[in-house]
């Protein structure tokens, strides 16, 4: 195993993965093409792809799966009334395994999975030494009641490599991390709120969850929102919350529903830290999204230009398993060790001992470049499929979470429903309306299958753009 980075401090040079996009017909201000930050990466076929379309059985496994999920399981049911459903009834909704950058759904279709598990998935599905790691554990125990020596390594190897991470905490998902950098915050500063972006998603729990059902007003009061990179919005926020902001909580890769991606502006970071002094508050980065997939190190923060005083990690930590950390700089320490915030399943010592398997892994595989070239590539290639198909689309993001916009789409993205439900057909998991999550299991070849399969699907939005079928896109 080689040695990890050096800790990542404000010195280290920012990986370029800023916002910018690929487009077939749109320029920038001054009038020339956008293009990836990251070096050029020109797509060359490498393999031809003859896979045939395939459509999901009404009368399979899956669907009789949904009958009877139907009946015990709340939420299956209503999954139909989701906008545009009627368009993902062949994404696959219920998978049997997955291996690499492909899963298996439980009708057999195989399909590319793009969506990296919608984060969790950066290595590939099964990556074999993060399994030996995880097995080798388990043959030892996972809940066992107390911590284990694997708590304390990993414990230490974050602190060693992420700066300002000098403690950490460990949960099982990113809610955790969050409501946990919350407590800690409002302890510290003896304040109450928290300052999220408009359309932002940093927990399920009552304080910041974008689904009203069964919230109490009072339980997210003590919320406020501003528009993400709007400065005076941010200002105005910090004057309405009449000194009580205990935190400001941003995300490095925001996006809000039917919205493109967006990453913090140099301007808005500055604008941050000078709000949060300004308010005795509290900088936490939610780096759930984020974490592993915008900076070699891990961290996002060395991406961005913040200085946090919390940030916060999950998903891809421990490709797959259910694992969380929220780490703090020191002058956070004794708030953190007041915070009660205990779960039963905290210390699985399965999860860690992935966790530390992902990051060696990460490391000497190059998980980060190889993520960075195939999404290049990947952009770079269905911009060029669109364009032979007469659609223009942008792909906005960075290489490695990044999704299409297609040009006269509707504020629902209707026309993105329509390339993703042929994608799902021509077996290629990538959703509508979220960004792509890319795996350092995705090869040259995967990459290729997919530009070939979106030829046919971009040829079906060209059909629809042609000759409408929705009510109201009528030429």
């Amino acid at each position: 195993m080689g040695s990890p980075p050096a800790r990542l401090g404000r010195s280290c040079p920012p990986a370029s993965s800023h916002v910018t996009t690929v487009t077939s017909g749109c320029h920038d201000g001054a009038g020339n093409h956008a293009r990836w930050v990251t070096p050029a990466v020109g797509y060359h076929p490498r393999v031809a792809d003859a896979s045939a379309p395939t459509s999901a059985d009404p009368t399979g496994v899956a669907a009789k799966l949904q009958e009877r999920a139907e009946r015990v399981i709340p939420g299956t049911a209503v999954r139909k009334r989701i906008h545009l459903y009627d368009l993902l009834s062949d994404y696959p909704w219920y998978v049997e395994g997955g291996e690499g950058a492909t899963v298996v759904d439980v009708d057999g279709r195989t399909f590319i999975d793009l969506m990296g598990s919608y984060g969790p998935n950066l290595l590939g599905h099964r990556h074999p030494a993060v399994e030996l790691a995880a097995t080798r554990q388990r043959s030892r125990g996972d809940s066992l009641g107390a911590q284990t020596p694997v708590a304390v390594e990993l414990a230490e190897f974050l602190c060693d490599r992420i700066d300002p991470v000098d403690w950490v905490f460990v949960g099982k998902n990113g809610s955790d991390a969050t409501s946990y950098a919350l407590r800690v915050a409002r302890l510290a500063t003896g304040r109450s709120k928290v300052l999220i972006a408009e359309a932002s998603y940093h927990t399920a729990h009552d304080w910041g969850t974008v689904f009203e059902a069964g919230v109490p007003p009072a339980h997210s009061g003590l919320t406020s929102r501003f528009v993400f990179n709007d400065v005076e919005s941010l200002a105005a926020a910090v004057d309405a919350a009449d000194g009580d902001v205990a935190a400001i909580m941003l995300t490095p890769f925001h996006q809000g529903y039917f919205e493109t991606p967006a990453i913090p502006t140099e301007a808005f970071v500055a604008a941050v830290h000078s709000q949060a002094r300004r308010a005795g508050a509290v900088v936490v980065l939610d780096d759930v999204r984020g974490g592993m997939r915008m900076h070699p190190g891990g961290s996002s923060h060395a991406a961005i230009g913040l200085e946090p005083d919390l940030v916060c990690f999950a998903k891809a930590l421990a490709n797959g398993r259910a694992l969380s950390v929220c780490g703090g700089s020191a002058a956070l320490r004794d708030s953190a060790d007041q915070v009660g915030y205990l779960g039963t399943f905290f210390g699985s010592a399965v999860a860690q001992a992935a966790c530390l398997a992902t990051f060696r892994a990460f490391d000497l595989e190059g998980a980060f470049e190889a993520m960075t070239t195939s999404g290049g590539r990947l952009a770079t290639g269905l911009v060029a499929a669109a364009a032979a198909a007469g659609v223009a689309i942008e792909v906005t993001g960075t290489p490695t979470m990044a999704m299409i916009s297609i040009e006269g789409d509707d504020w629902d993205r209707y026309l993105n429903h329509i390339w993703a439900a042929g994608m799902a057909r021509r077996g290629v998991r990538i959703h509508p309306t979220q960004a792509w999550y890319m795996c350092a299991a995705l090869t040259d070849e995967h990459v290729d299958a997919v530009v070939e399969r979106a030829a046919g699907a971009f040829a079906e939005v060209a059909a629809e753009i042609a000759h409408p079928t929705r009510v109201g896109r009528e030429r």
